[in-house]
């Protein structure tokens, strides 16, 4: 690049007189050694475009010609042993056959169930609660949740990369069941069911990274960093506020004042004070500073909304 730009300013754009360059570089350097590939893949482009070129010897690396000659000699390598060795092979005791067959690679139903067991756990992880039950049958899952979204679908398209994922809704599942003994569901194995699921229930995430946002805060607050704890405990109240009215994710901070008194107030989804705790927080993130006391008093209010939470969701 450096010997082109040279170049370039010795011959500008516009000349008209012609301009002889000598570049002159150290022998067995490594720009020499730079300036023989550029110049190499210079002849190779003028022996495809040009007509009349005259390079008939492209430069290529030792590296590239060891790796061309092993690829032409490979297949005449690989049936000369198979001419010659006509004896039979010596049998193995059966120590070395029982070491060889532990040794050897799962079987494909092995490999299949480990590849749907990693597909439910990712299911699990992505969409929590979401998931009312999940079927498997042919070597594929159905997962049946609350709703069906687009980003429920791109994850299951992901996933169908692996395994084969379908998602329905619970309408969806009833529709299926109706249909008896013809329905795809028919002999389909169970591999979760959030109605039947035994042992204590995970914590919701939006509550727990509401919980966790509020601790954050009450150590910036002890350390007199009040602008930034500010801005967890409306996080904090985005999470706890989409927990609360079901949603998935945590709300949009640029919307939430049209979801708050346009949605959540009217269908119940928040009452009033909730409604105006989360307001008050938007408004002094806004704001970008707020008195001490006032975040205090805000930390506060937004710990015991996160604790009115449910630990646990209800059983469908």
């Amino acid at each position: 690049a450096v010997l082109e730009q040279r170049n370039a300013r010795i011959h500008r754009l516009g000349q008209t007189r012609t301009v002889q360059i000598i570049t002159m570089v150290a022998a067995d350097s490594y720009e020499a050694q730079v300036f023989a590939l550029v110049r190499n893949k210079q002849d190779l482009f003028d022996n495809v475009v040009n007509e009349d070129a005259t390079e008939d010897v492209i430069g290529v690396s030792k590296k590239l010609l060891d790796t061309l000659v092993e690829n032409l000699a490979g297949p005449a390598a690989a049936t000369e042993p198979a001419t010659e060795t006509t004896e039979a092979e010596p049998v193995a005791p059966p120590e070395a056959q029982s070491s060889a067959a532990a040794s050897a690679p799962p079987p494909a139903a092995d490999s299949t169930t480990l590849a749907i067991r990693q597909c439910i756990e990712t299911l699990q992880q992505a969409l929590g609660p979401r998931i009312k039950r999940i079927f498997g049958s042919g070597g594929g899952l159905v997962a049946v949740l609350d709703r069906v979204d687009s980003e429920a679908d791109r994850l299951a398209e992901q996933l169908s990369a692996r395994v084969p994922v379908a998602l329905i809704d619970r309408l969806a599942l009833r529709g299926l069941q109706r249909l008896g003994g013809g329905s795809p569901l028919a002999e389909a194995e169970t591999y979760f069911d959030a109605a039947t699921a035994t042992g204590p229930a995970a914590e919701p995430l939006l509550r727990r990274q509401a919980r966790e946002k509020l601790m954050a805060a009450r150590l910036l607050v002890d350390q007199q960093l009040f602008d930034s704890a500010l801005e967890l405990v409306f996080a904090a109240l985005l999470s706890a506020a989409a927990d609360k009215a079901g949603l998935a994710t945590p709300l949009n901070r640029a919307e939430v004042g049209v979801w708050a008194y346009g949605e959540a107030l009217p269908r119940g989804l928040l009452d009033q004070d909730q409604v105006g705790l989360l307001m008050r927080a938007f408004s002094f993130a806004q704001g970008g500073a707020a008195p001490a006391t006032l975040v205090s008093g805000l930390l506060e209010d937004a710990a015991r909304f996160v604790e009115s939470l449910p630990t646990t969701l209800p059983a469908q």
